[in-house]
């Protein structure tokens, strides 16, 4: 199964944010282990770069990105998404641009612990918990 992994969730894991580290690693685990297929966005990647480097180092926070880069496939960002997502009715740019990606990438969901702000998703949205609860759980 294709998901898209929001930052938030990669930052759960890599920062170690308690309690949300514990479901947030076992999407992490599935990934390693090739039961999912999790796709961050090229978008992500930078904006955790940036979080991490300032608690952690540059070099800490290249170490990490490493890491989740070997167990995640890459959502780019398109023109077409971009276009998608600024002429949308979402009221955050950001998340649009997601779920655009997500869209682009046949993700069949997204996993974040913004759910409200995908009210207008055209995929189903699960908080970790809940996608460790009712669908990982029946991979």
């Amino acid at each position: 199964m294709k998901i898209l992994i929001d930052s938030d969730v990669c930052l759960d894991v890599l920062v170690a944010r308690v309690p949300f580290v514990i479901d947030s690693a076992k999407i992490f685990m599935a990934m390693e282990s090739k039961i999912i297929n999790g796709v961050i966005t090229a978008e992500s990647f930078t904006n955790i770069y940036y979080i991490l480097r300032k608690q952690l180092g540059k070099q800490d926070a290249m170490n990490k990105l490493i890491k989740i880069r070997s167990i995640s496939s890459i959502g780019p960002v398109l023109s077409s998404s971009i276009d998608k997502a600024l002429h949308s009715d979402w009221s955050d740019f950001e998340d649009a641009l997601q779920h655009q990606i997500a869209l682009e990438c046949n993700c069949k969901l997204i996993v974040t612990r913004n759910i409200k702000d995908y009210k207008l998703s055209l995929i189903d949205v699960f908080s970790p918990r809940d996608f460790v609860k009712y669908k990982l759980s029946k991979s």
